[in-house]
């Protein structure tokens, strides 16, 4: 029997004291990050939300390290948090913008939006002298330098233009001939008879003689470019290359000390006050000069640029105004660092500064905008701005006072010129038939409808609330609209004759056309495939309107709840409505083709693969396997140029001109579908053949001692047997095929275009078409593309569910 005393019984005083400080110093770290980050959240957003969630994780953390019962989670903590910001996150973060207006205009918040209002959005202040500037380069070694180089270059490239050079000089002649500038100019450098005897008058025009001596012609060139006369088809080649390269040599755009500034107010011929700019710190500012100042300036410096007021003596440097001026006159006009007492200066044009004033300002706690029209209160902050919190914009009123009310009611403008009156073509159809409507406008019904829908009386429900309406005013405006649109269904069962009557006029013309026969026949069959389409019913509904001036735009807005709107958008908009159907429509058939398609092809190599007596079958697998183990962008890229309709390898092949991806939407349906099966049959492949040698080879024999065929084989034994195991992966692989936004954009980027103005292309799937919402070139609606990402995620779970449902994946799961 052991002795007691030989028990080990460890000494845990210490490691208790260790594991308390050990506490301590973890809860103190936490509590000081916890304050920074709450801190630094706040000041940043002005929101106690994000905060307290911080406040939160960080108190769960300290709970694991003190509460014994939640020692266990310290250690799942670090994954929880990571699977919270990495998925959790993003997918409330996805709801959260789906409910909101969040896009171009309204990336922020209402007070953001309204710092940038007062602080980054200018107008000219009329109340203020515009100033001219002189920009003025020092005459010295670096200038000389320049000047020298400038002379040799500008030389060179006008001896290597000598045929553009001389029509430039003959046009110059022609043209400014009775220009003071340039005859001036003439006599100056030539002498009396050689400007009189070597010109001639024809046509009322200047031609200059041929017979001019070389030596006549180059004085005359060195004149004529000297003062900016000379335009050649190379002058791009000029600035952006050869002079912009002198010019860096010797001068930086980005230095102010490299140029003098001179500002001359545009009442100077009353006050004679001209200021310089100097360098106060980081701020530029006015100062004004005396005479002598100015004189000495002009006399040791260079002026680039055209003068705005003339002074004697001064030369101009030749190049220097098209790169250099016009370079600050860009950095001038971003971000306006000339600043004075009165202001700050806004290029407006030429080397024309004005005043700058903020086109927005907080008083007194309103927010007003700058009068710039109002002679009586011109250059003062009288106009006040209201908060639109409906559709997350500020508005101005045409009366200047509060907004009424948003909404009224009105007929639906279909933008023919006529309030309630339109066409309508169906859900699925995008383009218009400009030609077809004409063709409908001249029949005199609906010239009698027309007249009808004109004559409806809406003054007694336009102007006002939709909520001060009475139902007697709606009821009798309605009944107006329905004794219209039954005029209009009676119409509209009439369309079938004068579809027929509208097309048999087109093809009459096309056969009493010059055009050859298989023309005519391809005119005619375009034509008949035509849209005609139906007069719309006249409906009532609520308009933005009130007093609100809506000719006005303020931007930016800022982030609101919208509620269902962005989802009611799919549904109810048109413009929206029509390419979200075709391209889900679309999504679905993509799909479905690329599963089955690359499913069939790899389980028909599998089988042929899983042959006993085929000879280098590990060869042939291993050659099958190529596209799957290439990069799958390299792989797109790749098609992408086979495809090409010029100089791609299959039209080069078979000899033919097929617009795989550009013109035609079939064409690049089956182009991108080929693509897909082609990157996606490897892996079918693979899968199937480890799932056929699985199968007991007995169920064959007994197959055969039964007297199956080989077909009845397959549709009995093998493929029930390999959907149980390849079931689950077909389910995967369509939602893989729902989602492959890589296999769209890479090869087509969702083209070619459905029609003019429609975001989506032919090839587009939910997810490109999400992603060109989201960040296209042009506007961009988060809140739109996450209610479509939030629409493919319900569409893609119920269909996984049905299909897991349907191939029994559940159930084996479950017995397993």
């Amino acid at each position: 029997m052991s002795n007691p005393k030989d028990k080990f019984t460890g000494d845990t005083t210490s490691r208790d004291r260790y594991n308390f400080i050990g506490k301590i110093i973890v809860t103190v770290v936490c509590i000081l990050l916890c304050l920074v980050s709450v801190i630094k959240i706040y000041a940043e957003y002005k929101s106690l939300l994000i905060p307290f969630i911080v406040v939160l994780v960080f108190g769960i953390i300290l709970a694991t390290v003190w509460l014994k019962s939640l020692y266990i989670y310290r250690y799942m903590l670090p994954a929880a948090i990571i699977i919270a910001i990495f998925t959790a996150y993003p997918i409330v973060y996805t709801i959260f913008i789906a409910f909101t207006n969040f896009g171009t205009g309204h990336m922020q918040s209402k007070g953001e939006a309204k710092t940038i209002l007062t602080t980054k959005v200018w107008n000219v202040d009329y109340t203020k002298p515009s100033m001219y500037a002189e920009f003025f380069i020092a005459k010295d070694a670096t200038y000389a330098k320049y000047k020298s180089d400038y002379d040799r270059e500008r030389k060179n490239f006008l001896n290597n233009n000598k045929a553009d050079v001389k029509a430039a000089v003959y046009e110059s002649i022609r043209e400014y001939m009775f220009d003071s500038e340039i005859t001036d100019k003439i006599y100056n450098a030539a002498d009396k008879e050689f400007v009189l005897s070597k010109y001639t008058l024809e046509d009322g025009e200047y031609v200059l003689s041929s017979d001019i001596s070389e030596a006549d012609y180059n004085r005359l060139v060195d004149i004529l470019d000297g003062i900016g006369y000379i335009y050649l088809d190379a002058q791009d080649e000029w600035e952006a290359g050869i002079l912009n390269s002198i010019i860096n040599k010797y001068y930086r755009y980005d230095t102010f000390n490299d140029f003098t500034l001179l500002m001359y107010p545009d009442n100077y011929d009353e006050t004679g006050k001209v200021y310089t700019v100097v360098e106060n710190g980081k701020k530029r500012e006015l100062k004004e000069i005396s005479q002598e100042e100015i004189e000495a300036i002009q006399s040791k410096n260079v002026i680039v640029g055209e003068q705005v007021i003339e002074r004697e003596g001064v030369e101009k440097a030749n190049g220097l105004y098209v790169a250099f001026f016009d370079k600050y006159y860009t950095d001038l006009y971003e971000s306006a660092p000339i600043s004075s007492p009165d202001g700050e200066y806004l290029l407006e044009q030429s080397n024309q500064f004005y005043v700058k004033a903020h086109s927005y300002k907080v008083e007194d706690g309103k927010f007003m905008k700058l009068a710039i029209n109002d002679d009586d209160s011109i250059g003062k902050y009288t106009i006040p701005v209201f908060e639109d919190n409906k559709d997350g914009k500020f508005a101005l009123t045409t009366d200047n006072q509060k907004v009424r009310y948003w909404k009224e009611y009105g007929l639906v403008d279909y933008g023919n010129g006529l309030p309630g009156y339109g066409y309508e073509y169906g859900m699925m159809t995008l383009e218009k038939n400009a030609l077809a409507e004409e063709f409908l406008e001249s029949n005199f019904k609906v010239q009698a409808i027309r007249e009808k829908i004109e004559s409806i009386d809406v003054a007694s429900i336009s102007g006002k609330n939709v909520k001060e309406v009475t139902s007697a005013e709606l009821a009798a405006v309605n009944k107006q609209i329905a004794d219209v649109n039954k005029d209009i269904k009676a119409f509209n069962k009439g369309l079938k004759a004068l579809k027929a009557e509208y097309i048999n006029g087109k093809i009459k013309d096309v056969n009493n056309s010059y055009d050859s026969d298989a023309v005519k026949k391809k005119t005619i069959k375009s034509i008949k495939k035509e849209n005609f389409p139906a007069l719309s019913l006249v409906k009532l509904e609520k308009n933005d309107a009130s007093n609100i001036d809506y000719g006005v735009q303020i931007e930016p807005g800022y982030m609101v709840s919208v509620g269902m709107n962005n989802f009611t958008k799919i549904v109810t908009n048109r413009s929206i409505t029509t390419p979200f159907i075709k391209v889900f429509i679309w999504t679905v058939i993509w799909s479905l083709v690329s599963v089955i398609g690359s499913f069939a092809v790899g389980l028909a190599l599998a089988l042929v693969f899983n042959s006993s007596d085929l000879k280098g079958k590990y060869a042939y697998r291993t050659i099958f396997i190529l596209p799957y183990a290439i990069p799958g962008f390299v792989s797109i890229l790749m098609w992408q140029g086979f495809f090409n309709e010029d100089f791609g390898v299959i039209n080069n092949f078979f000899n033919c001109h097929i617009p795989w991806l550009t013109t035609s939407g079939t064409m690049a349906k089956v182009s991108v579908l080929i693509v897909n099966i082609w990157m996606s049959f490897p892996y079918n492949m693979l899968i199937s053949l480890g799932a056929l040698q699985s199968i007991d080879s007995s169920m064959y024999e007994a197959a055969d001692v039964d007297g199956a065929t080989r077909p009845q084989q397959f549709w009995m034994i093998t493929l029930p047997l390999l959907m149980i195991a390849l079931g689950p992966m077909l389910v995967g692989s369509f939602a893989f095929a729902f989602n492959n936004f890589a296999g769209i954009y890479l090869l087509t980027g969702g083209g070619p275009v459905m029609a003019a103005g429609v975001l989506p292309g032919h090839t587009d799937i939910l997810i490109s078409y999400t992603y060109k919402l989201a960040f296209g070139e042009q506007n961009k609606d988060y809140g739109l593309a996450s209610a479509i990402a939030i629409i493919v995620f319900l569409i893609i779970g119920t269909i996984t569910f049905l299909q897991f449902k349907f191939t029994g994946t559940f159930k084996e799961v479950d017995n397993a």
